[in-house]
């Protein structure tokens, strides 16, 4: 612990040049846990003879894309090449996409034989790539939620929402601007 927590990181993607699967759009999002205080007073904390059963500082959010406040563009029939990497120090974390179903093509930066999935597990410094086809509607935007595994921390402090689930997939651009201009309308 030490750098990453306090924001010295980030995704580092290496492509292969003999893509063996297709899709129309590579997207890499990130999850991480977030410690409101910096590492050396984790640290201090964690390595003290108060802590006797050696129980890991708990992460203080979950963040996705390093937000808790964010949307993805997805259009209408597309497959799109989800890396998902979790760039956190500690928190596993649980990854799903409403209502739709992720194959697994790479894990840790080796390819896979495909094979599908509802939700994936990412520990600390895993990686795993998806291939998603956003719903052939326009009908509806979905959640993609990233919830942080609480069973590893040895206390859930009161008021952790362990979850970042606000990163939206929009399944067509003209829904999201409709939708945003009836709130405008609604709000005057």
């Amino acid at each position: 612990m030490g750098q990453y927590p306090d924001g010295l990181r980030a995704p580092f993607i290496i492509r292969n040049p003999n893509e063996t699967y297709q899709y129309d759009e590579d997207i890499t999002i990130s999850v991480s846990d977030w410690y409101h205080e910096e590492m050396n007073v984790g640290i201090a904390q964690f390595m003290n003879y108060h802590n006797p059963t050696g129980a890991e500082p708990i992460p203080d959010a979950a963040l996705m894309n390093d937000s808790q406040n964010g949307t993805i563009q997805f259009e209408a029939g597309k497959t799109y090449r989800l890396r998902f990497v979790n760039i956190g120090a500690f928190a596993m974390f649980h990854i799903w996409i409403e209502d739709h179903e992720m194959r697994v093509i790479e894990l840790d930066g080796v390819p896979t034989e495909e094979y599908t999935v509802p939700a994936i597990d990412l520990t600390a410094a895993q990686r795993v790539s998806v291939l998603v086809t956003a719903k052939n509607t326009t009908n509806a935007n979905y959640a993609m939620v990233g919830a942080m595994d609480t069973d590893m921390f040895d206390v859930v402090p009161e008021g952790l929402n362990p979850s970042t689930q606000l990163l939206t997939l929009l399944t067509d651009y003209r829904r999201y601007f409709l939708d945003r201009l009836q709130r405008i309308q609604s709000e005057s």
